[in-house]
C-alpha cells in the first residue's frame, strides 16, 4: 500500500503541468492564512478547487514549507521508535495533521497532496515520513516530560485522581513552569466599560435589585467550575441569553438579568478555542512540546466549560479548580471560557468583583423552553 502511495506520488511530481496554487480556503491556520493575503495574489486553487481567490504558488511558499516542516519534525518514523512503542499512537503523518493540529482545512487525501507540494525538498529526502506510520517518541519518554508536560508523565484521569483521592493541595503532578509558559499565549485584556450579564432565579416576579446580582457571600459560595466551597467568585456571561441558560431555568421560572460593566481593565486568561489556536504563536515553544500539551490544553479548556450533571459530586471540580487557582496566582484577574449550554456565548469568572458594577436588572418570566438530545443507548 505505502508503495503504490510512493508511485502515484512521483507521477504525481513528474507531470507536466502549470504552477500549483494552494489558497486561502486550504487553511484553518490564521499565521498561514496572513501570510498567504501578504502575498496579495489571486487566482484558482488547485487542491480545494477554489475559483478567483487568495492563493499562494508553491514556488514562493518557502516560509509555510519552513513552518510544516517544523510539524513534520516532531514526528519519528516507526524504525526510529522504541520497539515498545504502542501501535495505537502510531499513525500516517497525513492523519495527524487531520487530528491533532488544526491547520488545514482539508480532507486528509487532499492534506497528503499539499504536503507532498509545499514540503517537496523534506518528500524526496524522507518519503518515508509521508507515506508510512510514524509517531512521536518524547511522549514516552519520561525525563522529557516531567520538563515539558504541564502534567509530567501523567495522564488527566491519573492527576484527577490524584486531586479527588490523595492529595488536594500540594500535588507534584503539574509542572507549573510548563503551564505558566503556555498560559501567557493565552492572555487578553478586557477594556474598560465592557457589558457582561449575570442571571440568577428569582423566586417571584419582583426579580432581584441591582445590589443583589453580585457574587455570593463568603459563607454561602458553593463550589464551582473556578473556585472552591467558601470562595466567592463573581460568574458571568457574554450576552443575557447565555446567563440565562448557564443558570439552568426551568420552564415558568423567574430569572432576573443584570448587566454589569467593566470598571477598569482586566487582563484574563482565554480558554476558549484553545485547540483553534495557531501552534506557530508559540515563538518560546518549541513544536514537540506543544504537540505533547495538546490533549491537556484541551482537556483544561473543556473541563472548565463542562456543567455538573444532576447526581454529579462537586468534588468532580476539583481539579479545574486547581488549575483556576493557579492562574489566580498568577495575578489574573479571571478566566474566559466557552459556554456549552450556549454555543454562540462565551463565560468569564472573575476572581473579584470590585472593578465591575451592576448597572441595571431586568427580570423574566420563562415561557417555553427548547431541548435538543440524542439517543445513546
Amino acid at each position: 500500500m505505502y508503495y503504490a502511495s510512493y508511485t502515484v506520488s512521483k507521477q504525481f511530481f513528474n507531470r507536466e503541468q502549470k504552477e500549483m496554487n494552494f489558497c486561502i480556503n486550504c487553511f484553518k491556520d490564521n499565521e498561514i492564512i496572513e501570510i498567504i493575503k501578504g502575498l496579495k495574489k489571486k487566482g484558482d486553487c488547485d487542491f480545494c478547487d477554489k475559483k478567483d481567490i487568495e492563493i499562494c504558488e508553491i514556488k514562493d511558499s518557502k516560509i509555510i514549507s519552513d513552518m510544516l516542516g517544523e510539524v513534520i519534525d516532531v514526528y519519528s518514523h516507526s524504525s526510529f521508535l522504541p520497539e515498545t512503542f504502542p501501535n495505537e499512537k502510531k499513525n500516517l503523518i497525513k492523519n495527524f495533521f487531520y487530528n491533532d493540529w488544526n491547520i488545514f482545512n482539508l480532507k486528509t487525501d487532499a492534506i497528503y497532496k499539499i504536503l507532498i507540494e509545499i514540503c517537496k525538498e523534506k518528500y524526496e529526502k524522507n518519503p518515508e515520513l509521508f507515506n508510512e506510520s510514524v509517531g512521536i517518541k518524547e511522549i514516552f519518554d519520561d525525563e522529557y516530560l516531567n520538563e515539558n508536560s504541564i502534567l509530567k508523565e501523567h495522564k488527566w484521569k491519573n492527576f484527577s485522581k490524584e486531586i479527588k483521592c490523595n492529595n488536594r493541595f500540594h500535588t507534584n503532578y503539574v509542572n507549573k513552569d510548563t503551564l505558566k509558559a503556555f498560559l501567557f499565549f493565552f492572555e487578553q485584556t478586557y477594556e474598560k466599560d465592557k457589558f457582561f450579564y449575570r442571571a440568577r432565579i428569582s423566586p417571584n416576579e419582583r426579580g432581584y435589585k441591582a445590589k443583589e446580582m453580585g457574587a455570593p457571600p463568603q459563607n454561602l459560595a458553593r463550589a464551582g467550575r473556578a473556585n472552591a466551597e467558601g470562595i466567592s467568585c463573581l460568574y458571568l456571561a457574554s450576552d443575557g441569553d447565555t446567563a440565562i441558560k448557564e443558570v439552568r431555568t426551568g420552564l415558568y421560572d423567574y430569572v432576573s438579568v443584570g448587566k454589569f460593566v467593566l470598571l477598569k481593565e482586566a487582563k484574563i486568561i482565554s480558554l476558549v478555542d484553545i485547540e483553534k489556536i495557531s501552534p506557530f504563536i508559540f515563538q518560546t515553544i518549541e513544536l514537540t512540546q506543544y504537540a505533547v500539551n495538546i490533549e491537556h490544553l484541551k482537556k483544561i479548556s473543556s473541563e472548565i466549560a463542562t456543567p455538573l450533571r444532576r447526581n454529579d459530586s462537586s468534588i468532580d471540580y476539583l481539579p479545574i479548580q486547581y488549575i483556576c487557582d493557579f492562574i489566580k496566582s498568577l495575578g489574573y484577574n479571571g478566566i474566559e471560557y466557552k459556554s456549552t449550554m450556549n454555543k454562540k456565548g462565551k463565560n468569564f469568572v472573575a476572581f473579584g468583583e470590585s472593578f465591575f458594577k451592576c448597572e441595571e436588572v431586568a427580570t423574566y418570566d420563562v415561557q417555553s423552553i427548547n431541548y435538543d438530545y440524542e439517543k445513546i443507548s
